[in-house]
């Protein structure tokens, strides 16, 4: 999977840019729009990497809004993960750009919940930023449908754009 991601990354660089200007995020919206790729119910994972590789070359950072109590005290990855684009200061995932608190929000777990075996209410509340490897992510999500939706962004990048 990590071969695959460089090469990605290699023909991405070669070929496109980022974008700079808000009619370029403007187009990056209509792409994820067209493209119409599952981003949630354990798919946002591969989404975020898929979306940071294709309309941002790679050059976003990937966070995963994560339940805290579950990730220091399991490991483990609960929440949702977008791509944090430095240059305009946006988070964006499959509906597009989102603000954090839109992003932080899928990391608080339901505290009657009792498969989280959390100690208290507070806990299901609390939630930190990551910021992961691509290869945590694949360990923590699986990555068998990255492709996929690269394919899919990537289609839908050249009709938007008239490639």
């Amino acid at each position: 999977m990590k071969l695959i991601i460089e090469n990605w990354r290699k023909y991405l660089t070669e070929s496109q840019s980022t974008p700079k200007t808000q009619e370029e995020l403007d187009i990056v919206f209509k792409i994820l729009e067209k493209a119409n790729i599952q981003g949630f119910s354990g798919a946002c994972a591969e989404a975020a990497m898929a979306i940071n590789n294709v309309l941002f070359e790679g050059e976003g950072v990937i966070v995963v809004a994560a339940n805290e109590y579950m990730w220091k005290r399991h490991g483990s990855m609960i929440g949702h993960v977008a791509v944090y684009y430095e240059p305009e200061g946006t988070y964006w995932d499959t509906e597009g750009e989102k603000r954090w608190i839109d992003i932080e929000s899928w990391g608080m777990l339901d505290p009657e919940d009792p498969s989280y075996d959390l100690p208290n209410e507070d806990a299901a509340y609390e939630v930190i930023k990551i910021e992961p490897t691509e290869e945590q992510l694949i360990q923590q999500f699986g990555g068998c449908n990255f492709l996929e939706k690269v394919k899919k962004l990537i289609l839908a990048k050249e009709e938007i754009l008239g490639k």
